[in-house]
């Protein structure tokens, strides 16, 4: 009995003691570790990297897209984009995908920002012959992982700096000792408004056969074109005194814009009655045919006459010479068949021009996108030896 006593005895000593042993080293020993502070594993170790996550560059762009506005078709520009690095690592910026119109200049090499620093990323820009309006992009490319592509996008309109309305001036079949005139308009396009700072003809020989006056434009007249500031009425008088037969006379305009220092209306014609041209459509004046706008599915057909009289007439032989541009069609047959009309002091041959069914999209209207088609007809005529015949037109898709 004693002996059970004694091992009982000694177990729970033995137990307490343990207990004790347990109890000394928790204690001792330093506490590293707080399994209920965030970050701490579930087996109670914290998680160094929840603590201290990874530095990241983080990029920044004052802007993403801007607006160049009215431009000249020759006009180059450029922009800068000021990008930044607002995180912890270093940003590496480098070159992306563009559109056609655009390029991003300065990024040959990638360019490295470190935390805090700011660099421009230059976007240039060519008009390169375009019109109208125009959005173009370019991609930056980083390291940032929330924004790996940066896009740029660029605007603006593309128009001339300085146009004339119409830029040729043509009377044909003017009589002798007859003083005829028309009007041009000088448009501005630019925030400058456009002075004429003086004109001049560059052919000296008939220079005083012509008169030009000009007045500014009224507010109304300039706000009837599209993006003009300014502009200047520029009539033009043709004076008796021309020699028989066909004329021409360039008047160049000096402007104060330092890109289009000049620009010119070309004014041309015939004097004497002996040919003439008429027909639905034409002014005889002006020369000018108007067909207008057509389908390109459908074409469109007109017949001019070209009337040939007085003591030359039997001379006459229509020949085709050129044709501007290519989607239009002369009859060369008919234009060759010159017939005496009843009566006998009159000759006549047929000007058939056409715009063939499927023609593609053609723009003749006479405006910035596009100048008047043009026939031109020797006549073998010893005063009126050229016809030169104006076509308005547009092929629409």
């Amino acid at each position: 009995m004693r002996i059970w006593i004694a091992i009982g005895l000694s177990a729970v000593l033995g137990i307490a003691a343990g207990l004790g042993a347990a109890w000394l080293r928790i204690h001792q020993a330093p506490c590293t570790q707080d399994p209920l502070r965030e970050g701490a594993s579930p087996g109670g170790l914290a998680s160094a990297q929840g603590e201290n996550p990874p530095a990241v560059a983080k990029v920044a762009v004052d802007r993403e897209s801007y607006d160049f506005g009215v431009v000249d078709e020759s006009s180059k520009g450029s922009h800068d984009f000021l990008f930044s690095n607002q995180g912890g690592a270093p940003l590496r910026l480098d070159k992306g995908e563009s559109t056609c119109g655009c390029t991003v200049s300065k990024l040959d090499r990638e360019i490295i920002l470190q935390p805090g620093e700011t660099a421009p990323v230059t976007v240039e820009w060519s008009a390169d012959g375009k019109y109208g309006d125009f959005r173009e992009g370019v991609t930056v490319t980083t390291n940032d992982p929330n924004w790996p592509q940066v896009g740029l996008t660029i605007t603006g309109r593309v128009t001339v700096a300085v146009r004339a309305d119409p830029d040729e001036l043509v009377f044909n079949n003017v009589t002798a000792g007859e003083e005829v005139g028309d009007t041009a308009k000088l448009f501005g396009y630019l925030d400058e408004p456009l002075e004429i700072l003086s004109h001049r003809m560059t052919n000296p020989k008939t220079a005083e056969n012509f008169e030009v006056t000009l007045s500014p434009l009224a507010v109304e007249e300039v706000q009837s074109e599209r993006d003009a500031k300014s502009g200047y009425l520029a009539g033009i008088t043709v004076k008796p005194g021309l020699p028989p037969g066909p004329f021409q006379q360039r008047i160049v305009f000096e402007t104060n814009v330092a890109d289009v220092p000049e620009i010119a209306v070309e004014v041309t014609g015939s004097i004497g009655g002996d040919i003439s041209v008429v027909g639905p459509g034409f002014g005889e004046k002006s020369g000018v045919l108007h067909i207008g706008t057509v389908s390109g599915r459908e074409g469109a057909e007109r017949t001019l006459l070209i009337v040939a009289r007085g003591p030359h007439r039997k001379e006459v032989q229509l020949k085709l010479v050129e044709v501007v541009p290519d989607v239009l069609e002369v009859d060369e047959e008919a234009l060759g068949q010159l017939s005496d009309v009843p009566g006998g002091t009159v000759s006549q041959a047929a000007l058939k021009i056409r715009i063939p069914p499927g023609s593609k999209p053609a723009n003749r209207l006479g405006s910035e996108l596009g100048k008047l088609g043009r026939i031109v007809i020797e006549t073998g005529h010893p005063t009126v030896p050229r016809l030169v015949v104006y076509v308005r037109f547009a092929v629409a898709g």
